[in-house]
């Protein structure tokens, strides 16, 4: 076997493998201030998820970069159409992920059901707040919830898998260490005897 055109091989590699595929990062914004009891809740999460590729080069994921944004457990760039008495309506205004800058979104979704006349309506801004609105008008019945976004709370992003790139460095160092030990297995050793 040669090792040596193999690591070279490999390294060279490295640069392409980087930008190969769309990301997919995983984030959860936790403690918000609820409106509607003029308090803070610590454990109120706001979770969701985007997949997208930093097709220009300038470290920033942006909207057009986008294939996937879920929130409330749904894709808001997969909205599905309209269809019978149910109407649902998603959109994704505003878009931008950086290391340096975070996330910042502007997201709606709303579902409709004409038969009985039930809407719900959930919109979130980064910064500002995330409102939910349960409302059955026929019926007398609105619920809403509204949380906003204080000092104190925090934000968690992570990748949902390695990047490429990253994986191919743990390739590269791990078959450094695998050369590495057979040369030193097959060199001859001294006698301490």
């Amino acid at each position: 076997m040669h090792l040596k055109p193999l690591c070279a091989s490999l390294i060279l590699a490295v640069p392409a493998l980087a930008s190969a595929d769309p990301q997919t990062w995983n984030f959860t914004y936790a403690g918000f201030h609820r409106v509607e009891t003029d308090s803070f809740i610590p454990e109120f999460e706001l979770l969701g998820n985007f997949t997208g590729e930093d097709l220009n080069g300038n470290q920033v994921i942006e909207l057009p970069e986008l294939s996937s944004f879920v929130l409330v457990g749904w894709d808001h760039l997969a909205c599905p159409p309209a269809s019978g008495p149910d109407h649902t309506r998603c959109s994704l205004s505003a878009f931008s992920y950086s290391e340096a800058g975070g996330l910042d979104f502007s997201s709606q979704l709303e579902f409709e059901h004409e038969a009985s006349a039930n809407y719900v309506y959930y919109k979130a801004s980064t910064g500002q707040s995330y409102t939910y609105i349960d409302a059955f008008p026929r019926g007398g019945y609105v619920y809403t919830d509204e949380y906003r976004w204080t000092p104190q709370t925090s934000f968690r992003i992570q990748s949902a898998v390695p990047e490429p790139g990253q994986a191919a460095l743990m390739a590269a160092g791990l078959l450094g260490l695998a050369g590495a030990a057979r040369k030193r297995a097959l060199s001859p050793r001294a006698s301490w005897r």
